[in-house]
């Protein structure tokens, strides 16, 4: 058979950054959309798959599951250099693709008023007292000086 074209080693990811629920019901993955890097929410009873994100200025760089209901996860662009680069923060929304909410600022140069100020960056989730994650997070916000 003949090698593949050079290109193929070239192409972006059909998906990445594959994550269970917690209830093991539901998987998120990102994948390309119109360009952009978006979020997949896939039914594994009825295999059925429900872009949640539509971004035409940045890419989602990361996500995971808040609950079993809900995704954190962030944003970049992509086309940017790594010295140009805006991070986008943090960004929450359900897995059917509703509520979804911008929690800190996408910039430096600020959108209004969000709960917590640019470069807010999830860290890890509050476990109970049995070692298991909770509906709550620890985020951290860097101090610009």
């Amino acid at each position: 058979a003949a090698p593949p074209p050079i290109e193929t080693f070239f192409r972006e990811a059909a998906m990445q950054g594959v994550s269970l629920s917690p209830g093991g019901t539901h998987v998120v993955a990102i994948r390309p959309h119109n360009g952009r890097r978006n979020l997949v929410v896939v039914d594994l009873a009825t295999m059925k798959a429900l872009i949640v994100t539509n971004f035409a200025d940045g890419d989602v760089d990361w996500v995971r599951w808040a609950n079993d209901q809900h995704l954190l996860f962030g944003v970049m662009d992509a086309r940017r250099g790594s010295g140009d680069q805006i991070f986008g923060g943090l960004h929450s929304i359900r897995r059917d693709g509703n509520e979804y909410r911008s929690l800190s600022e996408r910039s430096m140069l600020g959108e209004g008023q969000r709960l917590l100020p640019y470069g807010t960056q999830f860290l890890q989730h509050v476990l109970d007292k049995d070692g298991r994650p909770t509906d709550e997070f620890i985020a951290e916000t860097p101090r610009w000086t």
